[in-house]
């Protein structure tokens, strides 16, 4: 998982998080410690207030790392075919 919060990220998936954050947001100031995208969002406003989950970590990681208008690359490995078939299911994608 990128960014990883409360610990060390490896170079390895950050490396890969900095390839995808040129990607999806050329030009754009990417913090790849944090997985911030510095004034990506549109329309900066879209939340008046930052979202909240049910993790109260994730939560203040949010709050403590994202400024109106930011958004954070958010990455996950799946190790095999049949965990990314079943990812796929839940989220309804034909093939």
């Amino acid at each position: 998982m990128y960014p990883l919060i409360g610990s060390a990220q490896g170079s390895e998936l950050t490396a890969v998080a900095a390839e995808v954050a040129a990607a999806v947001s050329p030009g754009r100031c990417f913090d790849p410690p944090t997985g911030r995208i510095r004034s990506a969002g549109s329309p900066a406003d879209l939340y008046p207030a930052m979202p909240h989950s049910r993790d109260p970590a994730v939560n203040d990681y949010f709050e403590a790392t994202l400024l109106p208008g930011d958004r954070i690359l958010c990455i996950l490995t799946i190790p095999t075919a049949a965990t990314a078939e079943v990812i796929l299911d839940a989220f309804g994608v034909m093939r």
